[in-house]
């Protein structure tokens, strides 16, 4: 299944979270700014954080 809103900034946050509801929606919640869940797709913001590189094993 593909992210919701694929072009936000906020999928590459670190402030970021999925989350999901009981019937199946998704969400992106930022745990940096005061309002929690920002109209989508965000484009640039003043909160944004890079998600640290996972390496690969």
């Amino acid at each position: 299944m593909s992210p919701p809103f694929p072009s936000s900034l906020c999928h590459r946050c670190a402030h970021n979270r999925y989350i999901t509801t009981p019937r199946g929606s998704t969400f992106l919640r930022c745990g940096a700014l005061a309002q929690k869940y920002l109209p989508q797709p965000i484009r640039r913001c003043p909160a944004f954080s890079p998600r640290p590189r996972q390496e690969s094993p």
